[in-house]
């Protein structure tokens, strides 16, 4: 009868470490499925704001007084009151037009330095190089201390249409992720958010879009428009405190039972 017992007891111990295998699973995917929806909901923020960043700047590129600069034939008060126009929308803080031969009125005035050349500008040049909406490197306003990027758009060969356009809107969320770094879509990183955990990372060190060590975890995607990549990493070790309490509150329950099942059984056959 006593094997009986041992058995019970053994039966006990075996459904506890089913049921605890169980728990580490559901709760490594209820982490996995809270980040990746963490950081989707980011991106699709990311998305709506480069959506209302092009939006703005086509309909700046066919304001007439922007039109007449892209054909030379302009009036700077009228081009600087279009400007002032194009930077009144909220997420705005500087609209400008320039061309290649360094001309650039800016809405508020930009001070450029004597030796500063349009042409060598990268906002300048890959948007000359093509008839999309471009979008540079996100950063930090020496200005304002806002995260903004250049939403940028040719008028033709020469001249461009510009704006500084602010992230303030992604703030709030960012702010209740551990970590997130910006990176070109070459794969350069430029732009963490938060610090809590390490970053940059490898990209090419990810696989299906997630890459981890023995302390922390980070998730991939990108944006849809300017194509850069987003990274949200995690602290596993610090999450992982909390399952590792919900283990050994478990192990002790079941093992307490598995005692009393073999006490219990050894009582009844008796």
């Amino acid at each position: 009868m006593r094997k009986l017992a041992f058995f019970a007891a053994i039966v006990v111990l075996i459904v506890g470490g089913i049921n605890i295998k169980s728990t580490i699973h559901k709760y490594n995917s209820k982490v996995d499925n809270e980040s990746i929806e963490s950081l989707n909901r980011l991106v699709s923020n990311f998305n709506m704001i480069e959506e209302d960043g092009k939006s703005i700047i086509e309909v700046a590129s066919e304001m007439k007084a922007i039109k007449n600069f892209s054909e030379d034939v302009f009036d700077s008060n009228e081009v600087l009151e279009a400007l002032t126009l194009l930077s009144s929308y909220g997420e705005v803080q500087y609209a400008y037009v320039a061309n290649q031969n360094n001309t650039l009125l800016s809405v508020p005035n930009l001070e450029l330095p004597s030796d500063y050349q349009v042409s060598n500008q990268r906002w300048f040049s890959d948007a000359i190089e093509t008839t999309d909406v471009i979008f540079t490197y996100v950063f930090t306003d020496a200005t304002s201390n806002d995260r903004v990027m250049t939403v940028t758009k040719a008028l033709n060969d020469d001249t461009v249409v510009s704006m500084s356009y602010s992230l303030g809107k992604l703030d709030d969320l960012i702010m209740t992720l551990d970590s997130i770094q910006v990176y070109t879509p070459s794969g350069n990183a430029i732009a963490s958010f938060t610090t809590n955990v390490p970053m940059p990372v490898n990209l090419y060190e990810f696989n299906s879009n997630v890459y981890e060590t023995n302390k922390y975890k980070y998730y991939l995607a990108q944006t849809k428009l300017s194509k850069h990549y987003l990274v949200y990493g995690i602290d596993k070790a610090l999450k992982n405190k909390l399952l590792i309490s919900s283990v050994i509150q478990r192990f002790i329950v079941f093992l307490i039972l598995s005692m009393g099942s073999f006490v219990s059984v050894r009582l009844l056959v008796k």
